[in-house]
Parts: C-alpha cells; structure tokens; sequence
C-alpha cells in the first residue's frame, strides 16, 4: 500500500479525502507516515519529519473536506514564514 493509499483510508473514515499530495510523501518511512496520520484529522498543522535523515516539514493543510499535504525544507519555511520551524 502506498503512503497516499494509507493516508487516504485514514482520512475516508472521518469523510475526508486528499487534495494536494506532494510526490515526496512517497518517499517517507511508515514510522514517519504514522505521526502524519495521528496529527493530519485535528485541523491544518505542520509536522517535522526526516527524509534520508535530512530533516523536512510537512505542511498538512485542510480545505473544506479536502486535506493538502506539501513538504519543505527548513529553509523555505522559514523564508516562507518569516520564523523557523517550532518557533512562536
């Protein structure tokens, strides 16, 4: 099963289903994809994972019944933001 197959499924049981679906999420271990998939039904968040051991942020984004999923770098966060990652 993929990781948007997974994510799909989870989504499905509270009606929802993916928008944007960054290529990258395919590339992301299923202990990654878990944390994902515990925080992604609460409401738009951000979360911090490692790809390759690089560190990346997903950006989970909700949108009527719809729900985006984009990856980042730190750097384009913060230049996106104005504040790095986990910073209030």
């Amino acid at each position: 099963m993929t990781n948007k197959q997974i994510l799909a499924k989870e989504l499905k049981k509270d009606e929802m289903k993916i928008g944007i679906f960054d290529p990258k999420m395919e590339s992301i271990i299923k202990k990654w994809i878990n944390v994902i998939k515990d925080d992604m039904t609460y409401g738009s968040t951000d979360i911090e994972i490692r790809i390759n051991r690089k560190v990346h942020i997903v950006e989970v984004s909700h949108v009527d019944n719809e729900v985006d999923f984009i990856i980042t770098t730190p750097a384009a966060y913060e230049s996106k933001y104005g504040r790095k990652f986990g910073e209030d």
